[in-house]
């Protein structure tokens, strides 16, 4: 799930259907659904072209959507198994990991999608599986680490080439990149920390923690950086200027999402085993509060000043004021992440074993808080003919792509089809839905 400040939409994947949802934020409701022939699992934004790019996986591709227009643009097949992606906002590309011997996983690649014509660009390859990206838009460098190598390498945004490479102390579990210190920050597997300062040769520094770092939280300036360990009952706070640990603060348990509140400079960690929220004061890494809250996603809102908590079956809402629960919504099981962005009024929660987007408008009195859920849509099944409502012509695209048939309002014949799954994609709205035809 991802949001773009274009007409204030918000798209989702379907977690078992082959199909994407374009919601708008302003009413609620389904503006356009789309079908690329892949399961969806991630999206990237780039702001400046007002483009959304969707990474599907069997078979793998890169679906391009137009954010302004809700419509498709382009699909653009990679053909291997891939990973992680990241924008590049400066060059308006897209960077897709990718393992070119899959089994072995010796040899990895990195494609390139040029976000102007929308084609596959190029791909660089890479050591090991590039599975974590941070890119930093300062110096127009993508930097890549491998699944299980020390080594993380550089690439010139513009040249599409790897140019570098830094050798860290441990396995990265995690990069962060710090732009307003210009340092990159590697989290470690096992105990370390690792900072590269980019504007000394060589100045990388080892912070020693004691702990594996999975999350993360940088504040407003760059100087503190926030991690959070799966093993230890603590946050650690890492100073981004000397480089060093100033302190480790104890929390109820082992962290599991970070975010940080700037208007108050807060930090908001949520524990796992269901141990509670716990609220840092950042001026003095003191403990300030513990509110009874189960949470897997974390996100601060300053439009409304309040936290927003992902949990199993729950999402509850923080008054950042006060740290007391506004409001507890029943949501779904097997949390799937939360967003929102700055002037939106909107947040949007998604969990994995429903069909469901919750939708909670931000107010700001907490007795104006709402909720509601926006379904997916579900796939038609048809046996023997095809029924297309209304006046609109559409066409009947297979799995491949291939048109197979133009659609005529009220029953079509398509008694002569292999049975599988199909998509429909209407000439007047262009959106596409997805048709099952069966025996």
């Amino acid at each position: 799930m991802c949001l773009t400040d274009a007409r204030a939409r918000v798209f989702v994947a379907g977690g078992e259907g082959e199909h994407i949802l374009a919601i708008d934020g302003v009413s609620d409701r389904l503006a356009a659904v789309w079908a690329n022939g892949s399961y969806p699992e991630g999206f990237v934004v780039d702001p400046a072209s007002g483009k959304l790019y969707c990474l599907g996986a069997g078979p793998s591709l890169v679906s391009v959507f137009d954010a302004a227009s809700a419509s498709w643009l382009a699909t653009i097949p990679l053909g291997s198994y891939t990973g992680a992606m990241c924008c590049n906002t400066v060059d308006h590309k897209v960077y897709v990991s990718s393992v070119r011997d899959y089994l072995y996983g010796e040899t990895g690649t990195i494609w390139v999608v040029d976000g102007v014509g929308d084609t596959l660009l190029t791909e660089i390859v890479v050591e090991d599986e590039p599975m974590l990206f941070a890119f930093n838009p300062s110096d127009d460098v993508l930097y890549a680490a491998c699944d299980w190598s020390y080594d993380i390498q550089v690439v010139d945004g513009k040249a599409d080439s790897v140019v570098d490479y830094f050798q860290v102390w441990e396995h990265p579990a995690g990069l962060v990149w710090n732009d307003a210190r210009h340092k990159l920050y590697s989290l470690g597997r096992d105990s370390t920390v690792t900072a590269i300062d980019l504007s000394v040769h060589g100045g990388d520094k080892r912070i020693h923690v004691g702990a594996r770092m999975e999350c993360s939280a940088l504040n407003s300036s760059g100087t503190r950086l926030y991690c959070g360990s799966p093993c230890h009952d603590s946050v650690y706070v890492v100073d981004c200027v000397q480089d060093r640990v100033v302190c480790a603060i104890p929390v109820n348990g082992p962290p599991v999402a970070l975010c940080y509140d700037s208007p108050h400079d807060r930090l908001y960690c949520a524990s796992a085993e269901d141990s509670g929220l716990t609220v840092i004061d950042c001026a003095r890494d003191t403990v300030v509060a513990t509110v009874p809250v189960a949470a897997r996603f974390l996100c601060y809102d300053s439009t409304s000043d309040a936290v927003y908590c992902l949990g199993e079956d729950k999402l509850t809402v923080v008054d950042g004021q006060t740290g007391k629960i506004v409001r507890t919504f029943a949501s779904g099981s097997y949390p799937a992440g939360i967003a929102s962005a700055p002037g939106w009024t909107r947040v949007y929660a998604g969990c994995g074993d429903n069909s469901f987007l919750s939708v909670i408008r931000k107010a700001a009195g907490p007795a104006e808080i709402g909720v509601r859920a926006v379904p997916e849509a579900q796939a038609t099944v048809a046996r023997g003919r095809l029924y297309l409502a209304g006046k609109t012509l559409a066409t009947l695209f297979d799995m491949s792509g291939r048109r197979v048939a133009n659609l005529h309002p009220g029953a079509s014949d398509v008694s002569g089809l292999s049975p599988g799954v199909y998509f429909v994609r209407e000439a007047q709205s262009k959106a596409v839905r997805k048709v099952i035809i069966a025996r």
